[in-house]
């Protein structure tokens, strides 16, 4: 991976770095005769969160921030923070709760479901914020009528995938959109309500400017999009359930039927379309002028150095990641 100035900036060539992925993944192919590695494996998911070949909303936010942290972040070893794990946890737990028979769900079972994701995930210095959530988030009134939440009657699909084609308000969009919901509802009064989970990473009230434009709105109402693509019905409304915030604001509402906003958020996949195609085509990812990127400060000092950039020696060999299938994102 090599630095080239740009103007006040600079671009990561990533030309050199991709072959070396390629190579690696041919290098383990061919000790792996009876398959290919599938999408879940580094190499694999480096070169296809590269491509510019899907959508999604975490992904295009991601790029247009820094295109530069978006490629280089890819390349370090992920250390989760402990208020990332927790959040992960919260969301297997959840995913599991919901997946019990109605008359399952009570405390009980949820008990027993914590203690086995803890164990799993290894967090049990974690325990007490996990459970923080889940205090609040059983808590939480229902968002339609104010009453206690009845979770044995709740209809709703957890972690529900959707790749889909958009084409909202008459845009069209060439590549696919891949979107994961946390909870999408099915109430009583016909609608459907998208929920999306914002643990203790994000602990306190969300503000108005996370509910907005420069906040969850446009991941929202990519979700908003992908559900009445594929469903045919509309979404009646999206909330974020932030379970440690107080009461008021454990669901807010989201305005994901703002026609204004929407016409933005396609303005930034189009954006996202043109930079992306041009970042893969050139393998060069540009750096970003915002103070507060790290990645974009440590690089430039290793630029005034005259340092590499990243003495990265990627070894990927764990089992798991391989498959008889055609590895596909």
């Amino acid at each position: 991976m090599e630095i080239r100035p740009n103007g006040p900036s600079f671009s990561l060539d990533c030309t050199r770095f991709f072959e070396d992925v390629k190579e690696e993944i041919q290098r383990e192919e061919k000790c792996h005769p009876e398959g290919r590695i599938n999408r879940k494996h580094p190499l694999q998911w480096i070169l296809n969160s590269t491509s510019a070949g899907y959508l999604s909303p975490t992904v295009i936010k991601g790029f247009l921030s820094c295109p530069a942290n978006y490629v280089y972040e890819k390349t370090v070893p992920y250390n989760p923070s402990s208020a990332a794990s927790v959040g992960t946890s919260f969301h297997k737990i959840m995913e599991e709760f919901y997946s019990l028979e109605p008359e399952e769900r009570d405390e009980s079972h949820l008990e027993l479901l914590r203690d086995e994701v803890i164990k799993e995930n290894g967090e049990e210095a974690e325990r007490p914020l996990i459970q923080e959530d889940l205090d609040g988030y059983f808590a939480a009134k229902d968002y339609l009528t104010d009453a206690p939440m009845d979770h044995k009657a709740l209809i709703c699909d957890t972690e529900k995938f959707f790749r889909v084609y958009l084409n909202p308000l008459g845009a069209s969009f060439a590549k696919p959109a891949y979107c994961l919901l946390d909870r999408l509802d099915y109430r009583e009064d016909g609608n459907l309500y998208i929920i999306d989970y914002k643990t203790s990473a994000t602990a306190g009230n969300p503000t108005e400017t996370s509910l907005g434009i420069n906040g969850y709105l446009p991941q929202l109402i990519f979700y908003k999009w992908a559900v009445e693509q594929k469903l045919g019905r509309e979404v009646e409304a999206a909330m974020i359930c932030a379970p440690t915030a107080d009461e008021e604001h454990k669901y807010s509402k989201v305005d994901v039927n703002s026609l204004e906003a929407q016409r933005q958020v396609i303005e930034q996949v189009r954006e996202f379309e043109r930079e992306a195609e041009k970042a893969h085509e050139t393998n060069l990812f540009h750096g970003c002028d915002r103070p507060y990127c790290q990645t974009c400060r440590k690089i430039q000092e290793k630029l005034r150095n005259h340092d590499p950039v990243l003495p990265v020696e990627i070894k990927f060999n764990a089992e798991e990641y391989w498959t008889q299938e055609t590895a596909s994102l």
